[in-house]
């Protein structure tokens, strides 16, 4: 399964050549995990003693105000590789970018659902990139072809050189 997320980055920066309308495709996606989580006001309400003795229950006297403050986020993780659009290591700096730039992504697409602006906006909370240890040449290391070496397999993709782990938050956007 692949995961896709578009955006618009600054163009130029440190960590990558090129930006404007940018797609990042995650490859070999290994867990998706969503949540949906709604704060309630709890309330326990206290006994008195002489209530206790005269009224014993073991139910708790508890009151909930539900104001529906849900929250609702997508935890993925998979594989960035090196291919004809990018390295891995650029792609990931990509992501970071489509992160720290204000606004929500332009278009996610989850197997065959599209989120955006006009359905749900999907804000991209955090971005988590790992290079492990056992990958024993430089993230930018090249073929003398000019071709990026990949040193991690995947079952999935084949090439793979760097896990992400990134958490996508829906909601609209306060400042429209």
């Amino acid at each position: 399964m692949a995961i896709s997320l578009r955006k618009t980055i600054p163009s130029s920066s440190d960590f990558y050549t090129t930006g404007g309308d940018t797609t990042i495709t995650l490859n070999g996606v290994t867990e998706i995990i969503f949540n949906s989580k709604k704060a309630l006001i709890k309330i326990q309400r206290p006994v008195s003693p002489n209530n206790q003795v005269s009224s014993p229950s073991d139910e708790p006297q508890n009151m909930v105000i539900d104001l529906k403050r849900v929250e609702e986020n997508l935890t993925i993780r998979g594989w960035l590789v090196d291919d004809a659009s990018g390295t891995a290591w650029e792609k990931a700096w990509k992501l970071r970018a489509m992160g720290t730039t204000g606004g929500s992504l332009t278009n996610f697409i989850w197997d065959n659902k599209t989120f955006d602006t006009s359905t749900l906006p999907v804000f991209l909370e955090e971005c988590r990139f790992i290079h492990f240890a056992q990958d024993t040449q430089s993230i930018s290391s090249t073929t003398l072809d000019g071709s990026v070496t990949p040193t991690v397999t995947t079952q999935d993709t084949g090439q793979a050189r760097l896990e992400v782990n990134i958490t996508l938050y829906f909601g609209e956007d306060r400042r429209n």
